[in-house]
């Protein structure tokens, strides 16, 4: 019988998905001029980190291990806080919206390679 979520199938999908955040956090560190020109419309991206972290908070439930729950709350929270501050100081191409973008990589890439690691070992 299958479970609900089948973790252990999943593994790689969040290995990527943190790869792909963590670079793109260095990325936008490393070239924040360039970054800025993706943020021509930063509401929309608050929207969509917003709408993510509800997502990545109520998936969580679905997880049967504790630690893949709780990496994928912390997401949720973190999309979602990331979100609102973004829709808050929503001014295109300034570079304190560069640096909240990139740090928000990098703290979801982290998160997402917990979550890739308790679904491996699962």
């Amino acid at each position: 019988m299958a479970r609900p979520c089948e973790e252990s199938g999943v593994w790689h999908a969040w290995l990527v998905l943190g790869v792909i955040d963590l670079m793109l956090g260095v990325g936008v560190f490393v070239w924040p001029g360039a970054s800025a020109l993706a943020l021509l419309w930063p509401v929309a991206v608050a929207i969509w980190a917003v709408l993510g972290g509800v997502t990545y908070f109520v998936a969580a439930g679905r997880f049967r291990h504790r630690s893949t729950r709780c990496f994928m709350r912390a997401s949720g929270v973190v999309a979602f806080a990331f979100g609102v501050v973004l829709a808050a100081v929503a001014v295109p191409g300034t570079r304190p919206i560069v640096w909240l973008v990139g740090g928000h990589a990098l703290v979801a890439g982290a998160l997402m390679l917990g979550v890739a690691k308790t679904t491996w070992s699962a």
